[in-house]
């Protein structure tokens, strides 16, 4: 096992020296710098996260459409869509790297 551990801290290691990664940590500690900004995202990302897993298909669409609505003028302060920006080119570069993972060993 000592070797998956090597594994993985050399992956975080990388990790942590991609542009997406410091970008991710720089539009970050910019959103904290105002704590009513950073209290507003993490509300928002948890609001997210409920959106996506409470609500069927068959009132998705609807749904999406006020849900964005809701937040069209929040999300014009830059600070706000740089952080959510640079968050997700970050999650998708660690989804990318899980599905190689994942293809690789042939799981189902």
């Amino acid at each position: 096992m000592s070797e998956l551990k090597e594994a993985t801290a050399a992956y975080k290691e990388a990790l942590c020296k991609t542009p997406e990664y410091r970008e991710y940590c720089r539009t970050k500690e910019s959103a904290k710098q105002d704590p009513k900004l950073w209290e507003e995202i993490v509300n928002y990302r948890l609001r997210v996260h409920e959106f996506q897993t409470s609500h069927g298909s068959d009132e998705l669409f609807d749904r999406t459409a006020s849900f964005e609505q809701e937040f069209a003028e929040w999300k014009k302060d830059k600070r706000v869509t740089e952080f959510l920006d640079a968050e997700l080119a970050l999650c998708r570069l660690i989804q990318e790297a899980f599905i190689a993972v994942v293809d690789d060993i042939g799981f189902e």
